[in-house]
């Protein structure tokens, strides 16, 4: 189990993202409040964390997030603020969310439409001999399961919404990579 330390990171009040519409094309910049205030859709990266025996890192969000607090997730991730792209997003969220610096590699993409947040996500990995040191801000508990235990433990925790189109693609990603071997 890995416990969070301080964090370094700020959060900014005025983040601008990617204003984009069902198509994906870009209709603009939006704030983060009012992408989520008026359901416009946005980009955002997801990043699936593999220790070297494809173990999935999965982490608790912090009472404190706006969206989704005290809710398990299967990946780090975040807005790709207006300007950046989404390989660099990935790397900085797993950096600031897990202290962790490796390659990403990309995986594909996953349409959300909830309630609270509209998003077209891009998804990547990355595998780690590293041990994950928590940002508080984000998360305050972590761990790495196998495929089998973190299906087990989906009716016990409760997850983000949206978990279950991810561990889809987690499954193909273990399978892959399994075949690879």
């Amino acid at each position: 189990m890995v416990r969070s330390s301080p964090s370094k990171r700020l959060e900014t009040s005025r983040e601008y993202l990617w204003a984009i519409d069902a198509k994906g094309h870009v209709i603009g910049r939006r704030s983060r409040k009012s992408c989520h205030q008026h359901g416009i859709i946005h980009r955002a990266v997801h990043v699936i964390v593999l220790d070297k025996s494809h173990r999935i890192f999965i982490k608790k969000r912090s009472p404190t997030k706006d969206m989704f607090p005290n809710q398990w997730e299967t990946s780090v991730g975040g807005h790709i603020r207006y300007g950046d792209t989404a390989k660099e997003t990935a790397g900085r969220e797993l950096e600031e969310e897990l202290g962790i610096s490796e390659p990403v590699r990309y995986l594909g993409r996953l349409l959300y439409r909830g309630r609270e947040e509209k998003e077209n996500i891009t998804l990547f990995y990355a595998i780690t001999r590293k041990k994950p040191r928590l940002n508080r801000l984000e998360a305050t508990r972590g761990e790495f399961l196998t495929i089998k235990e973190l299906e087990r433990c989906l009716p016990r925790r409760t997850f983000v919404d949206g978990t279950e189109k991810e561990i889809c693609v987690i499954k193909r990603l273990l399978s892959k990579l399994e075949a690879s071997c």
